[in-house]
């Protein structure tokens, strides 16, 4: 806890409406198994549970879905060209959303002209540049 003590501090005056100083040296301060039980007790929306899960960065469900949801779109567009193009055809790699505390996925490089072309017909235009977003 003394490692994340600004995060418990915070948590435990917006969930619980408690001062933490007063908690732990207070005149009538809970004990520490009632202490314990609260720190336990903090939601996977509190400031301690983005410390110890994810380094302090902030991720959600909402946001564990829409990545979930990015990466099966991605793995089903890849089965549907994989079915629908010549045999030796090569698809990409899979998109990779990181999630926050794990490691840096490597950047996905350009797809060249000639996959490009596989992917959308000889009347594609590709020069490959790259487009600024």
């Amino acid at each position: 806890m003394y490692e994340h003590f600004g995060a418990v501090e915070a948590d435990f005056q917006s969930h619980y409406g408690m001062d933490l100083r007063e908690v732990l040296w207070g005149d009538r301060a809970p004990g520490v198994r009632r202490v314990l039980s609260l720190v336990n007790g903090l939601p996977e929306t509190s400031a301690m549970y983005r410390e110890v899960a994810f380094s302090g960065k902030s991720w959600s469900t909402t946001d564990e879905l829409l990545a979930t949801l990015v990466e099966i779109t991605d793995a089903g567009n890849l089965l549907f060209f994989s079915a629908n193009s010549e045999k030796n055809a090569k698809g990409w790699d899979p998109v990779s959303i990181p999630r926050p505390g794990a490691a840096v996925a490597k950047p996905r490089e350009m797809a060249t002209s000639s996959e490009m072309s596989a992917v959308f017909g000889e009347s594609a235009q590709y020069t490959g540049e790259k487009v600024s977003s």
